[in-house]
């Protein structure tokens, strides 16, 4: 099994990568997360932890549509995973990412990255560890101001059926100066079975 590590900056050795499993900056996919749950500092109020990484989950609406805090055993949810400052991901635009659980098993982990101002350094990472992109398309970009970019769409699909895609930056965002405009990018991964399930609802959207 080729293995997905995505940690720092990227750089492993093929005979380790081979025989680890498929993780995302030290989480392993298809597997419950390994992190402890962050603790709210008061003081500081956040979520960062002195070290490594800690998840936080989303809050739920309670019987009388109040949103409270999740309790119990992790399920089909979102999680934010928060890292100390000095353990922060390179590929990482700010100090958390999000992730997506199902059964208690992380299938869907995703993060912001710099855009075109680290997209250069973003994409050669990636082809460090994953080789040249299953499909690879530059994009121009123009913003309402007539400030011209040139972006970029990557994507890899792996032997397992890991899907990883790098936008830079997210077209969504880069016309709206007030989310970050071009210098916010994103960079997901996602499990086959994610992958499947989304391109099967593109489609029955597009037959409509």
């Amino acid at each position: 099994m080729r293995s997905l590590v995505l940690v720092g900056l990227f750089i492993v050795g093929n005979a380790v990568a081979q025989q680890a499993p498929e993780t995302v900056f030290g989480l392993e996919l298809n597997a419950p997360i390994s992190i402890p749950e962050c603790q709210f500092d008061r003081s500081s109020r956040t979520y960062f932890p002195e070290a490594g990484s800690c998840y936080k989950r989303d809050q739920v609406r309670n019987n009388r549509g109040k949103l409270v805090d999740a309790e119990g055993s992790l399920g089909d949810e979102r999680v934010e995973v928060y890292f100390a400052h000095r353990n922060r991901p390179a590929i990482v635009s700010g100090f958390k990412i999000w992730g997506v659980l199902r059964g208690g098993e992380l299938v869907s982990v995703g993060t912001r990255t710099g855009g075109i101002s680290t997209q250069a350094q973003d994409l050669a990472q990636l082809k460090e560890k994953y080789g040249e992109p299953t499909r690879f398309e530059a994009q121009s970009l123009q913003n309402g101001a007539g400030a011209k970019f040139e972006g970029l769409l990557a994507e890899w699909e792996l032997p397992t059926g890991t899907y990883v895609k790098l936008e830079s930056p997210d077209m969504t965002m880069a016309k709206l100066p007030t989310l970050g405009g071009p210098n916010v990018g994103t960079m997901s991964v996602v499990t086959a079975e994610i992958k499947a399930e989304r391109d099967a609802k593109r489609d029955a959207t597009e037959s409509q």
